[in-house]
């Protein structure tokens, strides 16, 4: 077990093709190797995300010893590329990318490697793991049912907006079917740590059913969190203090 260290931060840059991710990285001023967390933020957000929520997980985080790294998916924040030519196979680039970057840092442990992946993050987390050897998921998507749904909806002609932005012709032709369903199914060897909001206004019931579903008896150290007052964006402190201190627990029962 690790003892609270001293943390340095800097910013990072990974090459992908000729664009670049933007990230930062928290990482334990200590001799030995450690393990590495790599998060991935929301749909249409960024690596700081509402209340700076990864920000103070991070140096939480990294002061009970673990790197890590949080990334501006291309077409977010700082990266490059623009949010009309991101899609759901360039998310997973890029975080396949960021873990490759994590694996060949000799600070870090490559066989100590965890994902905390936020709503739409959870999903591109999930689809991306490789070697991970667990994850935390963030009032995690599953599916576009939920949205076909509402931009069936939509008078024809009008742009179809998500999170204030309009995604280009590629996210569509993705999105439609995109499911993780696959992924949790086959996971079996991966512990998962879900958190769910009961009151979330973003996501709808279906999602939280079907991820308690699709893992039901797979792993018996999975563990799930359902906060009964919590919105999509944990808005309530008492509800992101309750999230980064069992996130924390969760990476300090499986990575250390």
């Amino acid at each position: 077990m690790y003892q609270s260290v001293e943390i340095e931060k800097e910013q990072v840059t990974i090459p992908l093709g000729s664009q670049a991710i933007l990230g930062t990285i928290h990482r334990p001023i200590c001799e030995k190797k450690s393990p590495a967390v790599l998060f991935i933020h929301g749909f249409a957000s960024n690596r700081s995300g509402k209340f700076r929520l990864s920000y103070d997980l991070s140096e939480k985080l990294a002061a009970e010893g673990f790197t890590v790294l949080r990334i501006d998916l291309r077409g977010c924040g700082d990266s490059d590329g623009s949010f009309e030519e991101m899609s759901i196979s360039s998310q997973i680039e890029d975080c396949q990318a960021a873990l490759q970057w994590l694996a060949n840092d000799d600070g870090i442990d490559a066989s100590r490697i965890g994902i905390l992946g936020r709503s739409m993050g959870a999903a591109i987390a999930l689809k991306s793991v490789g070697q991970v050897k667990s994850l935390a998921l963030w009032v995690p998507f599953f599916d576009a049912t939920q949205w076909m749904h509402q931009f069936g909806s939509l008078p024809k002609n009008q742009p179809i907006l998500i999170g204030g932005n309009s995604p280009g012709p590629q996210f569509f032709k993705e999105i439609a079917s995109f499911s993780v369903a696959d992924m949790l199914a086959s996971l079996k060897d991966v512990p998962i740590f879900q958190v769910h909001a009961k009151k979330d206004q973003k996501l709808d019931a279906s999602h939280m059913k079907n991820y308690l579903d699709a893992r039901a008896g797979l792993n018996e150290r999975d563990r799930t969190l359902i906060l009964e007052e919590a919105d999509h964006s944990f808005s309530r402190p008492q509800d992101r203090k309750v999230v980064m201190e069992e996130t924390v627990r969760w990476f300090k029962e499986t990575l250390i």
